[in-house]
């Protein structure tokens, strides 16, 4: 006698509805469908809860208003208990494990195909997948800004059964107000703040074996047969691609150093592959007015390394594709690899020969970053690592530069920049600095230069003035304890004898 499932497509429907709803995967739902008929088990209406993410969540040091919940921590499962099939979950570490293919699909859909002996074709599961999703999907049509968590989560769950239902969901507008992609060893993770209602949607990827992942959204875990790199990649370029977005900050983090890694940088492969995905745009189309990013200091010291990597400079692929009307704040850090390189003999030898050949440590604003509208056109420049070289010269268009520390010495350093012909930078340029300044010993040093004179001395601050190289233009600096002012005008006659005469 024919099982129920092969008779009854509305049996069979009404099986599915509550796999549909938990986010089951179409290949798990086939799988237990398959097994079903082979034991000739009729259905039921217990759903079993699948759990196959091992081990902790990704830690975030997250900015966002969040706390890791009981859903981010997961425990192991020796196999599938959907299908029964023993598989190995073991997260994998994602360097030299991941393929490191950079061109993929943007759409992220799914292909399912009928296998020779299949008891059922998958091609069926997809067909009520495709039903019921579409049948969804005309419900959220009524408003289609998506506000709720939930929902959020079915849309990027439920586009990737068909290309139907990807052209569908392309249309929906989430109030995102900030987002963060962090990279760690063993998985990535993405984390969005809604800007209505508070919450925090949590989107993970982990690394498997033979170049699997295992996904997460929010209380649904799922499997898919594409590197974890790939499937947040396309993830997050199908959220920044929604229409109407205006995010308050994107943000680029990297796991801190875990010494059960000695020897490894973060892989930060994978944002290659997301900056590639909108190559395509002959438009910069994503609002961000803040925009966080997390540099490391592989390439520069370890370039001629033939493990996969890619220059830190991809920030400047993220930055072509940001509206540069809109973007106000680049905030610059460098991963710490302090404890990495004590942890590796080998490493110090590669930095300390690095260091001798090329005199520097610091990482460099150059190339494709300098020749973007976003970077031109950004008003604060908030640099939160000393490993952040300060050319003036590159930064005389920002309004504010933010800082960690400005000794007498560096303060020089930027007089001399903002003398040389067309260097002065925009009137009122301000230098915040977040460690208290010695304004006594900032005023000795300043009475000791030829070129600069002391023009005023009070309750906390300094003022002093000199003169443009070509004596065209008066540069007054004011100190405080925390803040540099740069202001410029046209030089007097009187002023040029004046300061002639002192030097």
């Amino acid at each position: 006698m024919a099982h129920t499932f092969l008779t009854n497509r509305q049996a069979l429907k009404q099986h599915i509805q509550p796999r549909f709803e938990a986010r089951w995967s179409i290949p798990d739902v086939h799988r237990e469908v398959c097994q079903m008929i082979r034991d000739g088990q009729q259905p039921t209406n217990y759903v079993p809860k699948w759990t196959m993410f091992p081990g902790k969540s990704l830690p975030s040091n997250n900015t966002l208003v969040t706390t890791a919940s009981a859903s981010n921590s997961r425990e192991a499962s020796s196999g599938d208990a959907r299908s029964g099939e023993v598989v190995d979950n073991t997260k994998q570490l994602r360097v030299g494990v991941i393929n490191r293919q950079l061109k993929c699909d943007k759409r992220g859909v799914e292909i399912y195909e009928n296998q020779y002996g299949d008891l059922i074709k998958i091609t069926k599961i997809l067909e009520i997948y495709e039903e019921k999703t579409m049948k969804m999907f005309k419900e959220l049509n009524k408003d289609r800004l998506i506000t709720a968590k939930d929902n959020i989560y079915n849309i990027l769950f439920h586009r990737r059964h068909s290309l139907k239902c990807y052209r569908e969901a392309k249309g929906y507008s989430y109030p995102l107000q900030k987002v963060k992609f962090i990279v760690g060893y063993k998985e990535i993770k993405i984390e969005i703040l809604l800007e209505l209602t508070g919450e925090i949607v949590t989107l993970e990827y982990g690394c498997l074996r033979g170049d699997r992942c295992a996904v997460v959204y929010g209380d649904s875990t799922f499997q898919l047969d594409k590197s974890c790199d790939e499937v947040a990649a396309v993830d997050f370029h199908f959220l920044l691609k929604s229409p109407l977005l205006q995010l308050a900050e994107l943000e680029f983090f990297f796991e801190p150093y875990n010494p059960q890694y000695p020897a490894h940088f973060p892989d930060t492969s994978v944002l290659a592959r997301v900056a590639r995905m909108f190559l395509d745009q002959r438009i910069a189309v994503t609002s961000v007015k803040k925009l966080s990013f997390m540099f490391t200091r592989e390439v520069m010291f370890m370039e001629k390394s033939a493990r996969f990597r890619h220059d830190s400079s991809i920030i400047g692929l993220f930055l072509k594709h940001l509206k540069s009307c809109y973007l106000e704040e680049i905030v610059l850090r460098v991963w710490n690899d302090h404890n990495l390189i004590t942890s590796s003999k080998d490493l110090q030898t590669v930095i300390r020969e690095f260091v001798e050949r090329n005199k520097k440590t610091e990482i460099q604003m150059e190339g494709l970053i300098l020749e973007c509208d976003s970077w031109k056109n950004a008003k604060i420049l908030n640099i939160e690592d000393s490993l952040i070289a300060r050319d003036w010269a590159r930064f005389l268009h920002f309004h504010t530069v933010c800082v960690l520390q400005m000794d007498v010495n560096r303060i020089l350093n930027a007089k001399n920049i903002f003398q040389q012909k067309d260097m002065l930078p925009y009137n009122g340029f301000t230098i915040q600095v977040q460690e208290e300044m010695n304004l006594a010993e900032i005023r000795i040093v300043f009475q000791e230069i030829r070129d600069l004179v002391v023009t005023g001395v009070g309750n906390n601050q300094l003022v002093a003035s000199c003169l443009t190289n070509d004596k065209k233009d008066c540069i007054i600096i004011t100190i405080d304890n925390r803040n540099i002012v740069i202001t410029h005008r046209r030089s007097r006659k009187n002023e040029r004898v004046e300061l002639e005469t002192d030097n």
